[in-house]
């Protein structure tokens, strides 16, 4: 794991960002927070809060430059842990970055398999009097504790299944009636 808490994790993280939008016609760029949940040393999260805030500021400031240059606006968003108290576990002050309007997109998301009751309506009230769209994300399996006669080598047993196109829709249904932006 890399510490964010180093000066030079943030900052090579930012520059990643900023040069791809430089080197190539993006809309935008995303920080996947969900990709390997872990930034601080265990403890030090919310005490280190304001880092990955700072960070992500820079970067906000960064993409606005590459965006005047190109007249139109670069897009900064991030894919966050599925509840605004995960968040804070991590070390993100998710609620800040809203309130500052840092990032243009906020993808709450559930980490690898779906959570069937993944309420995305404390995210719609954060970002309700914000430019920031809450965009739901949904996972492809969920965790079903039964393998229907499925054998894969990195479970033993198999515990995810596939989503099913009713479950995707049931799932669709209730968070654009949470009042999401998008899926």
């Amino acid at each position: 794991m890399q510490d964010f808490a180093h000066d030079e994790v943030r900052a090579l993280r930012r520059d990643i960002a900023i040069e791809v939008c430089e080197r190539y016609d993006c809309t935008g760029f995303l920080f996947d927070f969900m990709r390997v949940p872990g930034y601080f040393r265990f403890g030090e999260e919310r005490d280190n809060a304001h880092l990955i805030t700072t960070m992500l500021r820079e970067t906000r400031e960064g993409l606005d430059e590459v965006g005047r240059a190109r007249g139109r606006h670069v897009g900064l968003a991030v894919r966050v842990p599925s509840s605004v108290d995960g968040t804070i576990r991590l070390g993100l002050d998710v609620e800040q970055w809203i309130g500052e309007e840092i990032v243009d997109v906020l993808v709450p998301t559930p980490f690898f398999a779906q959570e069937m009751e993944h309420d995305v309506k404390e995210w719609v009230t954060l970002g309700e009097k914000s430019r920031v769209s809450i965009i739901a994300c949904l996972e492809e399996g969920y965790q079903a504790g039964h393998t229907e006669g499925h054998n894969r080598w990195f479970y033993n047993p198999p515990l995810m299944t596939g989503l099913p196109e009713k479950m995707v829709r049931g799932l669709a249904a209730r968070h654009h009636d949470r009042g999401v932006d998008g899926l």
